[in-house]
């Protein structure tokens, strides 16, 4: 039996060690560190960790939150110079478990792997570890930083990489060994008893058959632009539209009238447990929301992803291409995975047959 240690911050993160442990793990020793990186989800995070039955301990380590800014920013190079700040649960254990996506857990690992037969295993946490994490991801500023204090890059000790399509993964410089994390069955007994971890009884799946996912930006001019592409998309679908915001814009949603706001703190992935979404239609940016259907629970929903219709995309966003054409080339009806090219293409869109030319 062997002694594994897992590292999350969000519940999408806790989602995919249970599904690994599930899949893999059951007969070992399982510990769970969850940071509070976000802290109005820890408590919720932890009691999820404990209703789950599957963790020999559960703790809260305190490393404060990410905010992006300078004093985040120091907070993170203090906690890089001085490791120690952060407590550890276990000495020398035989695996540890992070989601490679943020730097507190990276730098946890780091103190673990100070044993040579310690193994690193990264794993899913939506689309960068499939696009950017084994790829763009691995040389980037804080990576150089970590490497500068511990000596080498973080990936040069990992062992493999779970995820639940290995066949989405791409530019894997280092050739890390992909994983499948086994595919949910809607409805079946694992999808129940994970219903009961993370879910809530008095939460539903929406109505609806046309779910907006939105975003946040930070800047005025961003907003705009956001705003304009946000407003055709409400004017063409009107009352079959329900608009799930995001947490930061929740003021602003709430003052547009005649549009339905959902509401939510179950996760996405959570209501899709017992609930065939195959006829619903996902609309967004580029939420990993949209895609987690298919990956997951290999279902099909209709998607439209507006990304390319922003001023962003040439020079920043272009990078996902790649993904979400791998996602629609997996589809069996290619014709109901839409990446829009260009805004006149909202007026093609039709709520039933063929809907819109991709390129």
């Amino acid at each position: 039996m062997k002694n594994n240690i897992y590292i999350c911050t969000t519940q999408y993160h806790l989602f995919n060690i249970v599904n690994i442990i599930h899949g893999f793990y059951q007969e070992d020793r399982n510990y769970l560190i969850v940071l509070d990186c976000i802290p109005t989800l820890v408590n919720r995070i932890y009691e999820q960790a404990i209703k789950a039955d599957l963790f020999e301990k559960v703790i809260i380590v305190e490393v404060g939150q990410i905010k992006g800014n300078f004093k985040s920013y120091l907070s993170s190079i203090r906690r890089i110079l001085f490791p120690k700040n952060i407590k550890m649960i276990l000495e020398n254990p035989d695996r540890v478990f992070i989601s490679g996506t943020e730097i507190y857990s990276r730098i946890i690992a780091f103190n673990f792997l100070k044993n040579p037969n310690t193994k690193l295993f990264y794993y899913e946490d939506g689309m960068e570890s499939y696009d950017t994490l084994l790829n763009r991801q691995v040389t980037n500023r804080s990576n150089r930083i970590l490497k500068m204090r511990f000596g080498y890059y973080l990936i040069e000790r990992c062992v493999a990489i779970y995820v639940y399509k290995p066949e989405y993964v791409s530019g894997n410089k280092y050739e890390i060994p992909v994983k499948k994390i086994p595919t949910i069955a809607v409805g079946g007994s694992w999808a129940i008893e994970l219903k009961k971890i993370f879910g809530r009884a008095s939460e539903i799946f929406p109505r609806e058959k046309i779910i907006y996912f939105d975003a946040w930006f930070n800047s005025d001019k961003a907003r705009n632009e956001n705003r304009k592409i946000v407003s055709s998309i409400i004017s063409i679908f009107g009352e079959k539209l329900i608009v799930k915001p995001h947490p930061s814009n929740l003021k602003e949603w709430s003052k547009i009238k005649n549009v339905k706001v959902f509401e939510s703190v179950t996760t996405f992935e959570t209501l899709c447990l017992t609930e065939n979404i195959n006829d619903k239609t996902l609309i967004s940016m580029f939420s990993t929301a949209c895609i987690l259907p298919k990956m997951i629970f290999n279902e099909e929903p209709r998607i439209i992803l507006t990304y390319r219709l922003y001023k962003k995309y040439c020079n920043e966003w272009k990078k996902f291409d790649t993904l979400f054409e791998n996602v629609k080339n997996d589809y069996a009806d290619k014709q109901k995975f839409i990446i829009l090219n260009d805004a006149r293409e909202l007026d093609n869109i039709k709520l039933s047959g063929k809907y819109v030319k991709n390129n």
